[in-house]
């Protein structure tokens, strides 16, 4: 169970305005707006972010980590921008709960199209290295961060984040008794009636009082003080974290200045098995872009490197491939 539980909500562009003074006397603590995702700021983090600010409540974010874009590249480029929005962001949390490696697949899937097995989707291994390579990137350049995700999505798409989660504060969903149906709640009949009384489930790889928040609804709740484009209200996620979490959130301190060195680097000589993460990456006859392309190479398939040349790898297959789109497999 989550000790001393306080409330926070999260928000991103399906909310288009907040009434802070609302959510205070709620007992709402902290907000967590959506940054981005795959190197795009979310059209409503710098409104909600200043929102949130000027009201005197704790802001956090969140990051989706897409799997289709370079993990240190995407860390990086994830702090830049929040850093150049100069909002107070007091902690970062990494959305990691991708599988799928095509968007308009899973949308047609969402919208009952196609079936759920005609989507692409990464492998467990590639799944894990990629969230791992984010995770230690993003740490190392905003050291007041965290990951979001949940039993589920661990449990069935990357078994192996459980071998290096442990490292990272956990911030989890598990939706464990909500409303069959969404429907229009003010705060007080929320709380007397849908406040978790469960334990959340927790990856394995972590340990079982390990998370600090836990994200208990999910977006059947339409609560007073967050509302949509229409003035309605909006269907919110609403999480309890730690009170001591809390507690800390006001001696936090964002990065005053850009990381450095945001172009991301070619993999070590020493890693020999890689596999791809962008959608394609350009095979070429000779270590330039100004070369004939002779092939194409699919995300997450693994290669193998026999040479580096700067920023440039020769594959055992033949040709050469531009390095930084190219993870180690551990």
């Amino acid at each position: 169970m989550i000790k001393n539980p306080k409330l926070v909500i999260d928000v991103s562009h399906y909310e288009n305005r907040l009434d802070v003074p609302l959510l205070k006397s709620a007992g709402v603590k902290a907000v967590i707006v959506k940054s981005g995702q795959g190197m795009h700021r979310d059209p409503m983090f710098v409104a909600l972010g200043q929102a949130v600010s000027d009201g005197g409540l704790a802001l956090m974010a969140y990051y989706w980590d897409d799997i289709l874009f370079d993990p240190v590249a995407q860390a990086h480029w994830a702090v830049e921008d929040i850093v150049a929005t100069g909002l107070p962001v007091k902690y970062l949390w990494a959305d990691q709960e991708q599988w799928w490696t095509d968007w308009e697949a899973w949308t047609k899937a969402c919208r009952q199209e196609i079936a759920w097995d005609d989507v692409p989707r990464a492998t467990p291994t590639n799944i894990s290295l990629h969230n791992k390579a984010f995770m230690t990137d993003l740490a190392g350049l905003f050291p007041h961060s965290g990951v979001y995700t949940s039993f589920g999505f661990v449990q069935s798409w990357a078994p192996p984040v459980n071998d290096w989660i442990r490292k990272y504060r956990l911030w989890v969903a598990h939706y464990g008794r909500q409303p069959a149906k969404a429907a229009d709640f003010t705060w007080d009949e929320f709380k007397a009636n849908w406040l978790p009384d469960y334990a959340p489930l927790v990856p394995t790889g972590a340990a079982k009082n390990e998370p600090v928040g836990h994200q208990f609804s999910g977006d059947v709740l339409r609560l007073s003080g967050v509302y949509d484009s229409l003035g309605k209200q909006a269907p919110l996620d609403v999480s309890i974290f730690t009170g001591s979490f809390i507690s800390t959130l006001a001696r936090s301190r964002p990065p005053q200045k850009p990381p450095s060195g945001s172009t991301p680097s070619a993999p070590a000589n020493d890693a020999r098995v890689y596999f791809v993460n962008v959608f394609a990456l350009n095979v070429r006859s000779r270590p330039s872009k100004d070369t004939g392309v002779v092939g194409t190479l699919r995300q997450n398939i693994q290669v193998k490197v026999t040479e580096m040349s700067g920023n440039w790898a020769h594959l055992e297959t033949g040709g050469w491939a531009f390095a930084p789109f190219l993870t180690p497999v551990a």
